[in-house]
């Protein structure tokens, strides 16, 4: 009882996906120390011309991450003990499974298990998706995906 076993698998379904741009890079640990691991992203409010936290993604590979570190070394802006905060240069496009209501994001907003799904270099920050578009996202998604009893 309470053991894990690899008999059933389970199954989520993946969303839409954002146009978001990356805001912070977080130091990695352990294995990972010496890389950026974790990158915040954001979208904009174009009505504002400000950019709102919408969560935090770490699924790249080590490849990735040496290469990004380069980058967010020349876009850095400072830092604290957690990582660097960045000029927002580098387009991703991120999936993830649900949007939630949150406080610990400026959007308030989080992607829950967000992945990046590729880089977008023919995107510029300013054509990145915008606030509107996550709160319609957030507002749909259980129309679209259903909430199922067994």
């Amino acid at each position: 009882m309470g053991e894990r076993t690899y008999t059933w698998l389970k199954l989520k379904p993946e969303r839409d996906t954002i146009d978001c741009t990356i805001v912070k890079a977080f130091y990695g640990k352990g294995r990972r120390a010496g890389l950026y691991s974790s990158f915040l992203m954001a979208v904009r409010d174009p009505a504002e011309k400000k950019l709102y936290t919408i969560g935090r993604v770490s699924n790249l590979s080590e490849e990735a991450m040496e290469d990004l570190r380069d980058v967010v070394e020349r876009s850095r802006t400072s830092d604290d003990e957690e990582g660097v905060l960045v000029k927002p240069s580098v387009v991703v496009e991120v999936t993830y499974q649900e949007i939630q209501e949150t406080d610990e994001y400026t959007s308030g907003y989080a992607l829950r298990v967000p992945k990046i799904v590729r880089f977008r270099p023919d995107k510029k920050v300013e054509e990145i998706d915008d606030l509107g578009k996550l709160k319609k996202l957030y507002e749909l998604q259980y129309e679209r995906y259903p909430v199922q009893t067994l």
